[in-house]
């Protein structure tokens, strides 16, 4: 006689803040967000909670204490991965991309004080603060990470130009462009796992020094090429209008 399927193991909310060491509102927003499955109810005040959502509570935990990315991103990595697995192989370039990228905290050699910074450039503290909870920035201890500079500085030089407070633009607008790095990484780890699955060495090096810095540069120039498409149309329109 073939043995009996084991049960599933179902947990209370108790139980699953337990296992995760995450408190039931945080849970609960979790959920309220999309970035967790709606728990099993069998009454109106009764709800159970399987294996997979302490599996998702611990990886998003992980993903914000860790990786330190946005629950925007973190949302669509989980939508776009969670019906793969990664293969040892794959888990190992990761690493590798860690370690040759750094994990993105601020250190002593590549670091710049928060404040130093922020006057240096122009900011509000209440900027500041605006851009870590979007993500855009990941301040550390009072530090940032020479990237989180670059990019402080680049929207500076935006907001100097016509992208001004005065035209009532905000940190808010980042957004859009948040947006879309969120949307292109999904796909990239998409494309990794169904395409790259057996990288040798030599291979997951070029990853670092030919993939990457060439998937940003053909994002900069099919993005300019979309301006220069869109706004070419106008230029058009209005010469024939002339003539």
């Amino acid at each position: 006689m073939s043995p009996m399927p084991a049960a599933k193991t179902r947990y209370k909310m108790q139980h699953l803040e337990q296992r995760t060491g995450v408190n039931r509102e945080t849970i609960r927003f979790y959920i309220h967000e999309g970035l967790l499955p709606e728990p099993e109810r069998t009454s109106r005040n009764m709800a159970w909670y399987s294996e997979r959502h302490v599996e998702l509570v611990k990886l998003i935990r992980q993903l914000q204490e860790r990786e330190f990315l946005p629950l925007r991103a973190i949302k669509a990595l989980i939508h776009d991965t969670d019906d793969y697995e990664f293969t040892p192989r794959q888990k190992e370039v990761f690493a590798l991309i860690s370690e040759r990228l750094g994990t993105g905290l601020a250190s002593p050699e590549t670091s710049a004080p928060l404040k130093k910074t922020r006057d240096r450039l122009g900011y509000s503290q209440a900027e500041m603060d605006e851009l870590c909870r979007l993500g855009v920035i990941q301040a550390e201890g009072g530090a940032l990470s020479a990237l989180d500079v670059e990019i402080l500085t680049q929207w500076a030089k935006l907001r100097r130009s016509v992208l001004s407070a005065e035209r009532g633009v905000t940190s808010e607008d980042l957004g859009i462009v948040m947006s879309a790095v969120d949307y292109l990484f999904s796909r990239e780890v998409r494309f990794f796992v169904q395409k790259l699955s057996d990288l040798a060495d030599k291979e997951a090096e070029l990853i670092l020094t030919e993939v990457i810095p060439g998937v940003n540069r053909l994002f900069a120039l099919m993005h300019e090429r979309k301006v220069r498409s869109f706004a070419s149309q106008f230029g058009r329109s209005e010469k024939a209008s002339a003539e």
